[in-house]
């Protein structure tokens, strides 16, 4: 008499993940021909964090926005199985970094942004600054003249200053000082304003 001995397999798997400027991770972990595997347990881990399960195939991929920080990930199996050896650690990722992202300042006069402008008394100058973003919840601006405040707006609405300036330069500044996820920034620009023409009229018969 002979036998055969089958020994249960070894579960493969790859996962593959970079490392991103403050938006979604995605990292996709992928089980490789594993065949009969209905009753692996499969999961990706983030840190502590058990981000998802699958039954026989790979777990979702995470694709949360996350803040910044350095992340790592383990896929791996759990629980019992009849034809395949329950890996602890498929693959690991010790180092997923999220950096800091950047945004662009506007800085508006009477309108027009990012330049220097020059007007003749008595025009006035409203002066605007802001942030080119759509997710704004965590940008906090000041708006400086000569280097002196003016203005200030709380989640990234535009701070604002309307003046009727005299004869002079006057020298602006929109200024974002960082938060947890963004770096800070600065925009800068003049704004010049010459005297203006006197006119008159007069009549005589």
């Amino acid at each position: 008499n002979f036998f055969v001995i089958v020994n249960k397999g070894v579960i493969n798997g790859t996962m593959t993940a970079s490392n991103v400027t403050y938006s979604a991770v995605n990292v996709v972990p992928q089980e490789s021909n594993n065949p009969g595997d209905s009753d692996v347990n499969y999961t990706l881990w983030r840190n502590t964090t058990l981000v998802s399960s699958s039954l026989g195939s790979a777990p979702s991929a995470d694709t949360t926005l996350l803040g910044v920080a350095a992340y790592s990930y383990v896929f791996n199996s759990t629980g019992t199985s009849t034809n395949w050896t329950i890996n602890s650690s498929i693959l690991t990722i010790p180092t997923v970094v999220v950096s800091k992202g950047e945004v662009s300042l506007s800085l508006l006069f009477n309108g027009t942004s990012n330049a220097n402008k020059t007007y003749t008394y008595p025009n006035s100058v409203n002066s605007t600054g802001s942030i080119n973003s759509t997710s704004n919840s965590e940008f906090n601006l000041s708006l400086y003249r000569d280097g002196v405040i003016v203005a200030s707006a709380l989640s990234g609405t535009g701070a604002q200053e309307n003046i009727l300036f005299g004869n002079g330069t006057y020298n602006y500044t929109v200024l974002f000082n960082g938060s947890a996820n963004y770096t800070d920034t600065i925009q800068n620009f003049f704004v010049i304003v010459n005297k203006g023409v006197i006119n008159g009229t007069m009549t005589a018969s």
